[in-house]
């Protein structure tokens, strides 16, 4: 059996633990109303899609939006459009993949709408971080503020 390395459903295959339902299998259960479905798909992508997310994200973008928020927004979309049957998968790893595109489509989004106009990450001011850490005044500063 040749296996796909997108294909997270044999990833734990033969490490004592049960074989895993395809996720073709579990989108149909979902599709069918079965919340738990729901959670397993959930928890099967979740951690690789939010590494994926934040390895994406750039310092600046990291300030303003959270490679879970992404995520999170990515898996809301999907399970809206599957459980009004939008998805046909013919095999477990076009969910990964799918998922994938999903998720960088938010980042994307999430990036031009914070390089926008007002919103632009580029025109903030850089605050100086001596006025964040409160140093001491210099003697011509504390001169200047003195009372005489």
């Amino acid at each position: 059996m040749c296996r796909d390395p997108l294909n997270n459903d044999q990833q734990n295959v033969g490490r004592n633990q049960p074989e895993l339902e395809t996720t073709v299998d579990l989108v149909q259960r979902y599709q069918s109303g079965d919340q738990q479905a729901a959670e397993e798909l959930f928890a099967r992508y979740v951690d690789r899609l939010t590494r994926l997310a934040r390895a994406r994200l750039s310092p600046q973008l990291a300030t303003r939006t959270d490679a879970e928020d992404i995520v999170f927004s990515a898996y809301r979309s999907f399970f809206v459009r599957a459980r009004d049957g939008r998805f046909t998968l013919a095999r477990s790893g076009e969910l990964w993949k799918l998922l994938v595109s999903m998720t960088m489509h938010k980042l994307y989004r999430q990036a031009r709408h914070h390089r926008a106009g007002r919103r632009a990450i580029q025109a903030e001011i850089a605050v100086n971080e001596d006025v964040l850490l409160g140093r001491e005044p210099d003697p011509a500063e504390a001169i200047g503020v003195a009372d005489i």
